[in-house]
């Protein structure tokens, strides 16, 4: 199973979503048979991805929601966040904000606790991006600003720069 998940992961890699999907379902069916709850919400979680990617955040909110399950059911708090921020994306595309900002505070916290800065920088990014959007740029502030400085610290120039522009157009409709 874990063979065939890293075939669907390497073919989303190449753009090829749909052949993932495939090669993710055969993960799927495997880790189920084999009792495997690990793997089965890993490859429940490259589904909702491989969603996600394609445009369909129902689908892929159901994914996720499955993976989170299985992450609180095992225990496991570094799929469970995943799958915490994730949703938080789903939920934005859907136009659902209070369950994005309520997935996303999930995910923060979580992060927070196990020490994964750049999975911390990377949802707190979205949280500011969230908040732009819904225009509250006083709330993006502090994100935008946590994110900046998570990024840095870790040595990752790019998402850095983007946050620094970001933190720019912020401060720029706070006047």
């Amino acid at each position: 199973g874990q063979d065939l998940g890293n075939l669907g992961l390497a073919h989303a890699a190449l753009g090829d979503l749909g052949r993932a999907i495939g090669y993710f379902k055969q993960a799927l069916a495997i880790a189920r048979e084999a009792g495997d709850r690990r793997q089965e919400g890993n490859s429940l979680g490259n589904l909702g991805e491989a969603c996600r990617l394609l445009g369909n955040a129902r689908s892929a909110t159901g994914y996720y929601e499955q993976a989170l399950a299985i992450a609180r059911e095992i225990g496991d708090r570094k799929m469970e966040g995943a799958a915490l921020g994730n949703l938080g994306l789903t939920h934005t595309a859907q136009g659902d904000a209070r369950r994005a900002i309520a997935s996303y505070e999930q995910a923060l916290a979580i992060w927070r606790e196990i020490g994964d800065l750049m999975s911390l920088a990377m949802d707190s990014f979205n949280m500011a991006l969230l908040h732009v959007r819904r225009g509250e740029p006083g709330r993006a502030l502090s994100f935008a600003q946590q994110a900046a400085d998570l990024f840095a610290g870790v040595g990752h120039a790019q998402y850095a720069q983007q946050t620094q522009q970001l933190l720019a157009q912020i401060r720029a409709a706070l006047g």
